[in-house]
């Protein structure tokens, strides 16, 4: 029990750490409202849920050392997330108003994000074995668990945060219409395409 404790604590310090995950939710809650947040939010979650599985059913097994289907999803996801970078900004340029696109884009965008990024599979790979907690079941089942813990807990926290700024949005009612979110948005998304590229 201490060590799910332990891993329950360490989650909460990982998804609370400035990264771009947390960072897409809080200025999307802030530019569009708390229930774009959220679903983008159940986006990454379900993106983290996949990789859960991928550990669950053997990362050695699907993936292992296979250098040449990692490569390929990095190019992928680093395409993705740039597209998206200059989309924002073309958007911006042209005066399109994101706000009528349809909730399923905002799910779609964050688990995308998260599927394309192979690097929180390794991170999950790194991070779960160090918080196996009993002998009486499987390793795959451990990590089940623990991811079904950290998933849990990221989708309050997500969501917890994105009411809060949503909030505070309101009562500034220029917050919303103010550009600078949108190519703030635009720098996360540049940045990620690098990260997910870099070796």
């Amino acid at each position: 029990m201490d060590i799910l404790l332990s891993f329950l604590l360490a989650s909460i310090i990982f998804t609370l750490f400035p990264g771009p995950d947390l960072l897409m939710v809080l200025s999307l809650s802030l530019k569009r409202g708390y229930l774009k947040g959220i679903i983008f939010s159940l986006g990454l979650i379900t993106g983290l849920s996949l990789h859960t599985l991928l550990l669950f059913l053997g990362w050695d097994i699907f993936i292992g050392d296979n250098i040449i289907f990692i490569k390929t999803v990095k190019v992928l996801g680093s395409i993705y997330f740039l597209f998206l970078s200059i989309s924002i900004i073309v958007n911006v340029k042209k005066n399109h108003k994101e706000s009528i696109s349809p909730n399923s884009k905002f799910f779609i965008r964050g688990l995308i994000m998260n599927v394309l990024n192979p690097k929180v599979s390794l991170f999950f790979w790194s991070f779960f074995p160090s918080f196996i907690f009993t002998n009486i079941f499987s390793i795959s089942t451990q990590y089940l668990i623990l991811g079904s813990v950290f998933i849990t807990q990221a989708i309050f926290i997500f969501s917890f945060l994105a009411f809060i700024v949503d909030t505070f949005s309101v009562k500034f009612h220029n917050v919303k219409n103010n550009d600078f979110i949108n190519y703030f948005q635009s720098l996360l998304f540049l940045i990620l395409s690098i990260y997910v590229f870099q070796s």
